[in-house]
């Protein structure tokens, strides 16, 4: 059998961000940048930083430090950023990029729902802010069991934008697998979808959290997609439906602005996402 070998055309290669970023800093080859940053760990990424552009709200004092031993690094020290800011906002300000798109998103029966980075920017924004009326901020744990879908991705920045903490759930789970995620990471809401499409056939997830939920006591609010919320249960979460979590916010406010509270600077080496490894020793 003959190998498959792919050879750049000379276009490619000189387009590509890796060429950039070794013609940059006087590399001749792509062997000599693999081992420029493999023998300076620290003066790669740097460089990597640097060349992408990556906002920090507060500028690191050192790239890595490595007094706890390798196991146990820590990374551009002193530095503070926010993911929603550095993907999404910058984005969404700079006029070029604005009107480009984010987001794609086709579902089985091939409609199309897209986003461009101003209408993301927008979204996360105004569901960061609902968000933090319903008391949810810095560190606090919110679970998104969500198909892969617009909203998935919008929640994911949100959360971030407070500086609170994403734990994804798999939307195939059982709710024993539910509920056991959800005590391990106390989280403190959950963003679900009322149910989603698998192979044309109607899956319903509300229901499976509803189970989960009655072993979830630190879980305060649920904020449901897909369904008019507002059900209020005693002696379970608040339910929010996510278009009123999206009234929550002001309306009428920009996000173009990082100092008009779009996004709390967090910490380099702050948890952004727990994720359990796969197999029975995730936790």
């Amino acid at each position: 059998m003959t190998p498959y070998v792919w050879e750049p055309t000379e276009e490619y290669r000189t387009g590509a961000n890796v060429t950039r970023l070794a013609d940059r800093h006087g590399l001749a080859s792509l062997a000599e940048l693999r081992r420029r940053c493999v023998e300076d760990i620290a003066w790669y990424w740097d460089a990597a930083m640097a060349d992408l552009g990556i906002p920090f709200m507060k500028p690191y004092e050192r790239v890595l430090d490595l007094a706890n031993g390798i196991e146990h690094p820590e990374w551009f020290v002193g530095g503070c950023l926010n993911v929603a800011d550095a993907c999404v906002r910058r984005w969404a300000a700079d006029p070029p990029a604005a009107g480009r798109l984010a987001v794609v998103h086709e579902t089985e029966d091939g409609s199309v729902r897209s986003l461009t980075y101003e209408a993301l920017a927008t979204e996360v924004l105004r569901v960061a802010r609902g968000l933090g009326r319903l008391g949810i901020g810095r560190g606090d744990v919110v679970a998104l069991l969500l198909p892969m879908s617009p909203e998935a991705v919008v929640a994911f920045y949100a959360v971030a934008a407070i500086g609170a903490i994403v734990a994804p759930l798999f939307s195939g789970f059982a709710p024993a697998a539910i509920a056991a995620r959800l005590q391990d990471a106390g989280a403190k809401a959950v963003v679900v979808a009322d149910a989603t499409v698998r192979r044309n056939r109607t899956v319903a997830l509300k229901p499976l959290l509803d189970e989960a939920l009655c072993s979830c006591p630190s879980v305060t609010h649920v904020v449901v997609v897909g369904e008019p919320a507002g059900v209020t249960t005693p002696g379970r979460p608040r339910e929010v439906g996510w278009a009123q979590l999206l009234d929550l916010a002001d309306p009428g406010r920009g996000c173009d602005s990082a100092a008009d509270g779009w996004a709390v600077a967090t910490a380099s080496s702050d948890v952004l996402v727990l994720a359990y490894t796969s197999g029975t020793t995730g936790r």
